[in-house]
């Protein structure tokens, strides 16, 4: 293997000396470990952003003679207890993962040996499959795309969703988008999973194709679950074989550490070809956009029989055609068929926090309807009203304000929490009209 590679590889490393007191017993004190933590996430958070290639991140936390052992998965961090490295013991299982650490390849460092980059070309290559079931052999066709062409959402834990615009062939036009994925999943085929988007997506086409929405809505060219070879034969992709084997084979992982969250790995390949919100010039233009989202969302309820279940400002998306502005309401992950939906119980809560129905949020009993992402839509407009169009410019508004929006408080605690926020800042007209009073002029 080249020094190239393994350069792309090497473990997050995140080193204190502490002179403070340490907890009973000599380990580090939890304000040591959780300032290291932090820091380690950083560095990963770079790390997904920089390579488009990464499904998960190894990490050491070393404090004095203690070190902790990392594995940044795709829904959550597992860590191991503490190892000693002042005593024989804790020398011994320290040597038994660096052993590991030097047997393994690419794969078992995290990286997608579905998405290469070509050094000759300079643009990444994406294997994309049409076919999800591992007793079925998948299609598989390759893309190109360049760095600068990639979307890609900086988040540690989730979907981990990434666009690449794409070409059929190398240094070619853009054509379609890709949308790489790693959702929440039941376990069986993909045919039988009501989580799936994709099978989701062809239903939604195979309907407007009789009822057109006059909006446009995104169609799928191909997709399937990821393949990779184990062991000489072919499987999905998903979160037990990606770390799942190697994490069961390494000793000492802290029993407090959350369970494996089953999360399978899609690739999509798309159109039409969509701009952010960021690209709009103004609100007025921002309204067409929310308008056409909405009127698919409508129909998608009406003519499909199914429901979003999340609207958000990351959801809508800008596209351009003949001249023409419209919107596009796209991500499907967490949509239901209405006929799922029980009226004596609401469906699991799913969402971005943020724009999340209060109903959504408290998880009552009140039945999900169409009102619930009507109302996470007026979410959307206090959010976007308050803090503009602009991502990255909103984040840093929102450190910087002080005091900080009534809305600020709708990312700040548990579901309850923003349930019991949002019902304060909607229960009357005068307590609702602080959040327009912040709002960009």
């Amino acid at each position: 293997m080249t020094r190239e590679v393994w350069c792309n590889i090497v473990l997050v490393v995140e080193g204190k000396w502490v002179t403070e007191q340490a907890n009973k017993g000599g380990e580090p004190s939890q304000a040591s470990l959780d300032k290291a933590g932090g820091q380690l996430a950083r560095y990963v958070l770079n790390l997904y952003t920089s390579q488009p290639n990464r499904q998960f991140a190894w990490a050491l936390i070393a404090v004095d003679m203690f070190v902790y052992v990392c594995l940044f998965g795709r829904d959550c961090v597992y860590c191991t207890q503490a190892i000693n490295l002042a005593t024989l013991a804790g020398r011994q299982l320290f040597a038994q993962f660096v052993i590991c650490w030097s047997l393994a390849g690419p794969v078992q460092f995290g990286l997608d040996p579905t998405i290469t980059f070509n050094a000759t070309t300079q643009e990444w290559a994406i294997a994309c499959f049409d076919g999800a079931c591992t007793d079925v052999p998948p299609v598989h066709t390759v893309y190109y795309t360049k760095h600068d062409t990639m979307s890609i959402c900086p988040s540690l834990f989730g979907r981990h969703t990434m666009s690449f615009f794409i070409s059929a062939q190398p240094n070619g036009d853009v054509t379609v988008f890709i949308k790489d994925v790693w959702p929440m999943a039941n376990i069986g085929t993909a045919e039988d999973d009501s989580r799936n988007e994709i099978v989701l997506l062809h239903r939604i086409h195979e309907q407007f194709s009789m009822h057109d929405p006059g909006v446009p809505y995104p169609q799928i060219k191909m997709g399937g679950t990821v393949q990779q070879r184990n062991y000489g034969q072919l499987e999905k992709d998903d979160a037990t074989m990606a770390y799942g084997s190697i994490k069961a084979a390494l000793p000492l992982w802290d029993p407090e550490s959350p369970t494996q969250v089953h999360c399978v790995h899609r690739h999509m390949v798309m159109t039409p070809i969509a701009d952010q919100l960021n690209t709009l010039d103004n609100f007025y233009e921002l309204i067409v956009v929310l308008a056409n989202a909405m009127t698919c969302h409508r129909k998608l309820y009406d003519d499909c029989g199914i429901f979003h279940c999340d609207i958000s400002t990351s959801n809508v998306m800008v596209v351009w055609k003949n001249g023409r502005l419209q919107g596009m309401l796209i991500d499907y992950d967490n949509a239901i068929y209405l006929d799922a939906i029980s009226t004596s119980e609401r469906p699991e809560r799913t969402g971005t926090l943020p724009f999340m129905s209060i109903g959504n949020l408290e998880g009552n009993d009140t039945p999900r309807t169409a009102l619930d992402d009507w109302e996470s839509l007026l979410y959307v407009i206090c959010w976007l009203g308050t803090y503009g169009l602009d991502e990255n410019e909103r984040a840093e508004s929102t450190q910087l304000a002080v005091p900080k929006p009534e809305i600020y408080r709708w990312l700040e605690g548990s579901m309850a929490d923003v349930a019991r926020t949002k019902r304060k800042d909607m229960c009357s007209i005068g307590a609702f009209v602080q959040i327009p009073d912040r709002f960009q002029s």
